[in-house]
């Protein structure tokens, strides 16, 4: 069965376009804006239509949470697991990497291959154990022993379902854990990292896929050390989109990406922060993704702008 649904604000490829997104047999299989297809599509007006969200790092929902305090029983763990997935569809999250606590991962794996109500899990995040936390006020709260056994148990637990896992590379003896963790075919990122330049030179060729939670408070290499990057010839960094942008009349439309940035992607801070409403920030971000090239839904994009951005002010002070 196809069905076919029409709006004006569709989000597809990162953008909002008009046009009609098609799915069949329950599953998204394309857009279109062919006439005839929009003809027979079901019509929204204006309303916005958003694909089912992929959420790789959700801790909890509505009040069911995966991770800080939760029992270690399985029969008290498993039926949080279900209302929290249920909870997740009821907000347009259809996959999901649930991040647990480690004594969560079994019964999460568990959960994974029932018939459940709400978003599917696609894999399993875990954030930690083995964090680096510095944090606003610079109390660093240490880390678990850092122990082979445990990494090989939280593989054992997910059941071929541990597909990320997020750790400061700088901890001492943690090289083992993530030459193990690699080896089982698990996606490693940085987190809560408080790792130095030279440490993260060391680790990259490893292990750096992404990154989470490294612009809260920690002192890590983006803002401890973004002096000696921005020194370094960066051939990249003189995109022709950027330099556009730097220099177009309309110096608006910079300052609202650089605070959208500078406010983590928070639209509703970011309208706060320049005292105007979210649909003229939506306007903006639309507006420099349209005419300048530089997509406002890439994390890579956005950190390269910024990058550009910093090294342009150090080059004036000069």
């Amino acid at each position: 069965m196809k069905t076919i649904l029409k709006s004006e604000r569709i989000l597809w490829n990162g953008q909002w376009q008009s046009g009609a997104m098609i799915i069949e047999a329950g599953k998204l299989t394309g857009f279109t804006q062919d006439p005839q297809l929009l003809a027979e599509a079901v019509d929204y007006g204006n309303q916005r239509i958003i694909p089912g969200i992929f959420d790789t790092h959700n801790h909890g929902t509505h009040g069911y949470g995966l991770s800080g305090q939760v029992s270690a029983d399985p029969q008290v763990q498993k039926p949080i697991v279900r209302h929290y997935l249920k909870a997740l569809g009821s907000q347009g999250v259809t996959s999901i990497f649930p991040t647990c606590a480690v004594s969560m991962i079994r019964s999460v794996s568990e959960v994974a291959d029932e018939n459940n109500e709400g978003a599917d899990i696609v894999g399993i995040h875990s954030e930690g154990p083995w964090l680096n936390r510095v944090g606003e006020k610079g109390i660093r709260t240490g880390w678990p022993e850092v122990s082979l056994a445990t990494a090989k148990q939280m593989v054992a637990d997910g059941q071929g379902k541990l597909k990320l896992v997020a750790l400061a590379p700088e901890i001492p003896g943690i090289d083992p854990i993530i030459d193990y963790f690699l080896s089982e075919g698990v996606t490693l990122a940085y987190a809560h990292s408080d790792c130095t330049y030279d440490e993260a030179a060391r680790i990259t060729p490893m292990m750096l896929h992404f990154s989470s939670h490294t612009f809260e408070g920690e002192t890590i290499i983006f803002i401890r050390d973004y002096l000696h990057i921005l020194y370094v010839p960066a051939p990249y960094l003189y995109n022709a989109a950027y330099y556009r942008l730097d220099c177009s009349a309309n110096k608006d439309l910079k300052e609202t990406l650089i605070q959208y940035i500078e406010h983590n992607l928070n639209a509703a801070k970011t309208a706060e922060a320049l005292f105007i409403h979210r649909n003229t920030l939506f306007y903006r971000l639309n507006r420099i993704s349209k005419y300048y090239g530089i997509d406002t839904a890439n994390y890579l994009d956005l950190t390269n702008f910024y990058i550009y951005h910093l090294h342009k002010i150090k080059r004036e002070e000069r």
